[in-house]
Order: C-alpha cells, then structure tokens, then sequence
C-alpha cells in the first residue's frame, strides 16, 4: 500500500510488514507517531526493527516482527506464548527449555475443517502461527537378570560297574547368562520393558554319569546237606547205594527268538507275589525239583505255569508270572527290586523251551 499525500515538511517512510511494502510520508516526529498516522496495526506483543521514539527522517525504514501464538507442550505440561523468534529453537533458548538426546522433539500444526480437527507434524524449523512444540521426556530404568539353564546329563556304559549300578563322575554345573533389560518411561509414565544386552557368565558343564554293564558272577548252587547214613540190620544181601542226583537230560521241545525285557517287584501296583501266587518279595530265584534253583520269568499264556526256557545269556529260568505286554514272544526277566530295568533296554535273546508246564 502506497500513500499519495505530502505534506509540508514531510518525510517519506517505508514500513516492511512481512511480504507487505508501505510507504508514506508523514511530518511525525517519532515512529510511533508515523505507525498512527499509517493507521498500520501494531500488536502488543509485536516487535519494531527500531525503537518507537526513533527519530523520523526521510527515506526511513522500518520492519514490523509480527508475533505468533505458540503452545509449548513440556513433558505434558502446556503453556501459551506469543513470540517473534523466527525459529523453534530461538523459542526454546528464549524460555530456557533444553531437549536431551534421549528425549523427543515434535511440532504440530492443528487445522481446522469442516471435518473437524487434525494434527500434522511439521520438519520445518521456522516458527508457524499455532503450532505447538511437543517435548516428551524420556527417562530409562535398567535391570540385570540373571538366568540359570539346567545341565544336561551324558551317560556312559562301563564293565567296571556291575549292571544297574549308576555313578556320578562329573557333577556338571548350570549355564548362567545375564540379561540387561531396559524400562522406558515418557513423561514419567511407564511406557515399555525390553532386552538391551546378552552376556554368559559361565557356559555350564554337562553331568557325566556312568552305567554298570558288568553281570555278576553266578551265585553258587546251593550245596546239598550231607547224607548221613543209617545203620542198616545185618543182612545176607547187600543194599545198592543210592545214584547222586543230577540235572535231566532234556530234549528242547520249541524254540524262538525273544524280545527280552526286564522288571522288578517295585513295579506300580506289583503286590510281591507272582501271577502264580509265588512270593517274590524276597528273591528272583525258585527251587524247582527238577531243575533246582533257577531264575523267575514272565511269559505269554501260551506258556502255562512252571514252564522252563532257556535264555540265551540269562541261563533257565520258570514261568511263574505274567504282563499286560508280556505277548507273543515278549519274555519279561525278573531283576533283583535295587536294579533299574530300563538299563538293560530290549533285548533280541534266543530262547528254548525245556518244559511246558508242571
């Protein structure tokens, strides 16, 4: 806007108002009589490239710094400012606000529709009429946990322990590994927990446990007592002496291959006592009158009670129980009740049937 009146004595002026060229000529002596009679609109908060009582000459310039309204939202805290800093930056040192590194520095425009309201953010730095500079604080908490992971356990079979034996050779130790977490807050509220850091503090050893593979040696046969001999009466014909006893020479009258398995009497729901109603609470042998002292078996129906198989490996031994798996050529071996049977796992064993039934 340019003004065509002069007046005596008058000065010419230019007013800068943003993109706004206004000259003029006025006969006031001061700036801020000149901006009355430009009838120019000047803000409180506004701000003059000179003082108002500056001197009015001709030619002079003058630029208007107009005021914007600014919010500044500080970690939730919200205060209105009118400012003419040309950048948001220049606003922050001039409220003495500082923004850390970790903290979070956003600009915000609201517009206004007919729709409603919405928020953009803005990269430009210069400061826009209604912006809001949002500043959320971010605080950080750490804590170290610490995790302990089981060993895990190697076995070894040895013949230098006798079968069922079990014996620890290594302890073995937990792996410890270390996690640094971080707890964020904004503005003091909590606002997530993650894993920032990894260490392992020691890598653990493995427990080294040995197996008994060894069998024990046979236990001896029983010896039989003494015959004692009874005075026999005089007689003209003497008596024969009685033949020693001896071990049937006995044909096999079957033979298969097992699955041999292995059981003790501290099986669930095992009551001591055989399917036959032997007690074997006390021993896995039986004295048979035939074959004398031999060990106790299971095996399927097909082999009645008092039933004798030869095992290759395991010697003779009786039918005198039976199994809920003990089926078709599955022969289950009874071990003493401090022996682990699952040690001797399953076995492919040759069996043949010296006796069927009593």
């Amino acid at each position: 806007m340019q003004s065509n009146l002069t007046y005596e004595n008058s000065k010419e002026v230019t007013i800068i108002d943003g993109n706004e060229l206004i000259v003029f000529s006025t006969d006031a002596q001061t700036i801020g009589e000149a901006l009355v009679d430009s009838e120019v609109r000047f803000g409180h908060f506004d701000e003059l490239s000179v003082e108002k009582d500056a001197v009015v000459y001709d030619g002079k310039s003058v630029e208007i710094f107009r005021a914007s309204s600014v919010i500044i939202n500080d970690g939730g805290t919200r205060f209105h400012v009118m400012t003419t800093e040309p950048t948001i930056d220049h606003v922050l040192r001039t409220h003495e606000i500082e923004v850390g590194d970790d903290d979070e520095l956003a600009i915000i425009k609201t517009l206004y529709t007919l729709n409603g309201e919405n928020q953009f953010k803005l990269t430009n730095p210069s400061v826009i009429d209604g912006t809001e500079i949002m500043i959320t604080r971010l605080a950080f908490e750490t804590k170290t946990v610490y995790e302990y992971i089981d060993f895990e356990v190697s076995y070894i079979y040895t013949d230098d322990l006798l079968v069922g034996n079990r014996q620890v050779q290594v302890e073995g130790s937990p792996k410890i590994v270390e996690h640094v977490m971080m707890t964020t807050f904004k503005n003091g509220d909590y606002y997530s927990t993650g894993e920032v850091g990894t260490n392992i503090l020691d890598e653990g050893m493995q427990r080294v446990v040995a197996i008994g593979t060894a069998e024990p040696e046979p236990e001896p046969e029983p010896t039989p007592p003494p015959v004692v001999a009874t005075p026999a009466r005089a007689s003209t014909t003497p008596t024969p002496a009685a033949a020693p006893a001896s071990l049937p020479d006995v044909s096999p009258l079957d033979s298969f291959t097992s699955s041999l398995t292995f059981y003790n009497m501290l099986c669930e729901g095992c009551s001591g006592r055989t399917a036959s109603g032997h007690d074997a609470s006390t021993s896995i042998f039986f004295n048979d009158s035939t074959f004398g002292t031999i060990r106790i078996v299971a095996a399927g129906s097909q082999f009645p009670f008092g039933s004798v198989l030869e095992i290759e490996g395991h010697g003779i031994a009786v039918v005198l129980d039976r199994g809920g798996v003990v089926v078709g050529n599955v022969v289950d071996l009874l071990i003493e009740t401090h022996q682990d049977p699952w040690v001797y796992g399953r076995q492919a064993r040759y069996v043949r049937v010296l006796r069927l039934g009593w």
